[in-house]
């Protein structure tokens, strides 16, 4: 299995922080991302990992190195262009055939993520895996939102919906598990309404060709959206104060 982490994003809403320092470098309870991320993937037996880089690169390059200190090799592709999730994992691949595993650089999943995803994934004899979360209707509009039917399979995707097209509280997280077959149906996205080749393009017809896509909804993972998200999970005290607010 080929496992990629998407860690090119600029993240725009946290300006501030990212104009000086690129998101998987950021911390969660005080470990990077891209630490909890290598980390995680050498405890599991993973011995190789590609990652999508573009937003101060040199810094990522130049603290994860090979990837020696976390006992993988560690493989860098330059994404040259903004041009969305499912052109990252499309350079990613470069028309080589795995499984994969992608990963977004800007979450922090833990050991118990991983390791759940992966077992329910080889058991279910799925076609494809994504973690699920539960989530407000005001952060959905900035997700995916997920049916699923009783078998716990995906049945439908809407990437970043209109508050009108939301009618539950089911949103994916940026960690998915695709067999071979996803190749093909990478290779046939086009650009979205927002300009994007959108990794959830791919799903979606996948889907739409019967493939089984099973939905896992687990304990939502730590993420970082804003500077707000980032004082939260690093500064306990902070989040006290927010909610007397």
């Amino acid at each position: 299995m080929k496992v990629i982490l998407l860690a090119a994003g600029m993240g725009k809403r946290m300006n501030s922080v990212t104009e000086l320092i690129p998101k998987p470098l950021l911390p969660i309870n005080g470990i990077p991302i891209i630490d909890s991320f290598l980390f995680n993937i050498s405890k599991l037996g993973f011995s190789e990992v590609t990652i999508v880089i573009n937003h101060l690169s040199d810094l990522i390059i130049e603290y994860c190195g090979n990837g020696s200190k976390y006992n993988v090799n560690i493989k860098y592709i330059f994404q040259e262009k903004p041009d969305g999730t499912g052109s990252a994992v499309k350079k990613a691949l470069n028309n080589e055939i795995h499984d994969v595993m992608v990963i977004g650089g800007d979450t922090f999943f833990s050991f118990d993520h991983y390791k759940k995803s992966i077992e329910t994934y080889k058991k279910s004899n799925a076609d494809g895996l994504i973690i699920l979360k539960e989530v407000s209707k005001s952060i959905i509009t900035k997700t995916s939102l997920v049916s699923l039917n009783e078998d716990n399979f995906i049945t439908n995707f809407i990437e970043k919906p209109k508050l009108h097209q939301v009618d539950g509280n089911i949103g994916s997280a940026l960690f998915h598990i695709y067999n071979k077959s996803f190749v093909k149906y990478l290779a046939d996205i086009s650009l979205s309404e927002r300009s994007e080749y959108e990794l959830t393009e791919a799903t979606k017809k996948m889907i739409e060709d019967n493939k089984k896509i099973i939905g896992l909804l687990m304990v939502s993972p730590l993420d970082l959206t804003d500077v707000k998200d980032l004082l939260i999970h690093n500064f306990s005290y902070i989040n006290k104060i927010l909610k007397k607010g």
